[in-house]
């Protein structure tokens, strides 16, 4: 922070605060150093500001907040709160009147846009994507969880609808996703994250995101997965069964990437936890396990969704070489 020059940080939302602070900026009053913001803190739906000028790749933010509770996440502490579509479509227009012709639909968790819990609402999503597919020619979700997908699609082909909807309507042939696996261990799945797989019980966790990675690879759903290393109470067993899991996800188009436990959320006063990072054989093995998976689908993936047609073949051929190269180095 010293090196950087940082005068201060703001850690949560920071609609209401940031103008708080600009008035002590202007009053010539000292600012805090660090302000973490509370729930009572963060803006009501009608304090959230309409952006002003275009966001990166078309980003739209439609929900803030989520239901489910992991404890290694900060989005978790703050309330849910569902972006009416007259301000989302505002958005919209906003992006593509700067020329954007694609946008994304942000949200920890797309899937429960105007659902009251953890379950997918079908009219309020329906609604959301024909609102996007009026102004854009593509779309895709920043996030959803893969308990959502599951359920979407068990209760009455919901997400089969809206896939349809948006194929037939816009340019594109996929949807691109992040998806966050986190563990293959069904106890650390109740112990850390037990919201993750509601409504089912954590103990089918892992039958749940092959589901839902089955799913997604039939619906044309590419999704980028994470799952966390070192995870506090981790026994060699639980990584085991990370890495089995990705094994059995082989079959299903998607790219899945490690990282490393930081803590946040609840567990944000953990100061150890990286001092206690130590990288053993079963974390390599896992870490490899979603390499091999990923070497082998980003190349799938080129030729069937992206950089199709004579004027990618040059980038077709320098991407080939990075995976062969990188398989190369890997093995």
């Amino acid at each position: 922070v010293d090196s950087w020059g940082v005068d201060v940080i703001v850690d949560g939302e920071a609609d209401l605060v940031v103008k708080r602070l600009a008035q002590k900026i202007l009053d010539g009053e000292p600012l805090p150093r660090y302000v973490q913001v509370g729930r009572d803190d963060v803006p009501a739906v009608d304090e959230i500001p309409v952006i002003r000028g275009a966001s990166v790749n078309g980003l739209v933010e439609v929900m803030r907040g989520c239901p489910r509770g992991c404890s290694f996440c900060s989005v978790t502490l703050r309330p849910l709160r569902h972006i009416p579509l007259d301000v989302v479509e505002r958005e919209i227009v906003v992006n593509t009147s700067s020329g954007l012709i694609g946008g994304i639909l942000h949200s920890e968790d797309v899937l429960l846009y105007g659902s009251s819990g953890v379950i997918p609402n079908e009219g309020p999503l329906v609604r959301l994507h024909e609102v996007a597919l009026k102004h854009l020619k593509s779309i895709a979700w920043s996030h959803v969880s893969l308990a959502a997908v599951v359920v979407a699609e068990r209760q009455g082909r919901m997400l089969s609808k809206i896939t349809d909807m948006v194929y037939s309507r816009a340019e594109q042939e996929y949807i691109g996703v992040e998806v966050g696996i986190e563990t293959g261990s069904p106890r650390l799945a109740a112990k850390l994250m037990a919201g993750k797989s509601a409504p089912f019980p954590p103990e089918k966790y892992p039958e749940i995101v092959e589901e839902a990675f089955s799913i997604m690879h039939e619906l044309r759903i590419v999704p980028a997965a994470t799952f966390i290393l070192n995870l506090p109470g981790e026994t060699p067993e639980d990584v085991v069964k990370t890495r089995e899991l990705i094994e059995r996800l082989r079959g299903y188009r998607s790219i899945i990437v490690p990282m490393i436990f930081v803590p946040m959320g609840r567990l944000r006063g953990d100061r150890d936890a990286i001092a206690r990072v130590r990288i053993t054989r079963e974390h390599v093995d896992a870490m490899k396990a979603a390499l091999d998976h990923s070497l082998m689908w980003a190349e799938r993936i080129m030729n069937e969704f992206y950089l199709k047609g004579v004027g990618s073949a040059a980038l077709r051929v320098l991407l080939r070489y990075f995976l062969s190269l990188t398989r190369w180095k890997a093995g």
